[in-house]
């Protein structure tokens, strides 16, 4: 994955610095978008569920700390979000307090947008291996399974990946079809030919080998079982 396809949010109550750092994730290539409060950022958090939070501490009507207890204590699609706090101190009480809420880390102000980039792409790497592991030990595919599941994946065409992935987010024929430009009957002549492509019968066997072989997010997949029940 590219840095494109991480959202991030950021928070900060201060307008000028908020635009700052937007700017600056965004130059270096993430998704970010921001918001001016900590009761703004809970409701896109739930709203949007973004990849990772940056957030101030003191803000109005909900610093920081209180964000990320109300993030924690939140649903299970959200509550593990990696958050990353800006601070003006340096002293051990507010990390101590900032710990004890569950954050991934602190940026000292004035920021150093280097740091804070690394620290980003640290955290998500972090979560990008804590997901391959969940994929792996869900979809409970050995080794050699995950190998033939990629062989197989590899052999798909482009078209044919993009249609897998798509129902994997639940998405009905007619929605992939607005989406990727193509007609219905289109998709559903996809939806066969990767299906033949796989050796499968059914769209649940096709979804186990596209875990298995990492094409699509077993996170994203879950998310979007919950939503459409």
């Amino acid at each position: 994955m590219s840095r494109s396809d991480f959202r991030i949010l950021c928070v900060e109550d201060e307008p000028e610095i908020l635009a700052d750092i937007v700017e600056e994730l965004c130059d270096a290539g993430f998704a970010a978008t921001g918001a001016k409060d900590g009761e703004e950022a809970l409701h896109l958090i739930r709203e949007t569920r973004p990849d990772l939070v940056v957030s101030d501490i003191q803000m109005p009507r909900l610093d920081g700390f209180a964000l990320l207890r109300a993030v924690r204590a939140g649903d299970d699609l959200t509550n593990t979000v990696p958050f990353i706090l800006l601070t003006a101190y340096g002293d051990n009480r507010h990390m101590i307090e900032g710990r004890q809420a569950g954050v991934d880390d602190y940026i000292v102000k004035p920021i150093d947008f280097e740091l804070l980039i690394a620290a980003i792409e640290a955290r998500l790497e972090n979560c990008a291996r804590r997901d391959a592991q969940s994929r792996n030990q869900a979809t409970g595919a050995s080794p050699q399974e995950r190998k033939a599941a990629r062989g197989k994946i590899a052999a798909l065409s482009t078209r044919e990946r993009q249609v897998l992935e798509k129902l994997s987010l639940g998405c009905a024929n007619k929605v992939i079809a607005y989406e990727l430009g193509l007609s219905i009957r289109t998709v559903e002549l996809y939806r066969s030919s990767l299906m033949r492509a796989l050796g499968v019968r059914s769209l649940a066997d096709a979804l186990k080998i596209a875990m298995a072989g990492g094409l699509i997010d077993l996170t994203a997949t879950t998310r979007s079982t919950i939503r459409n029940r």
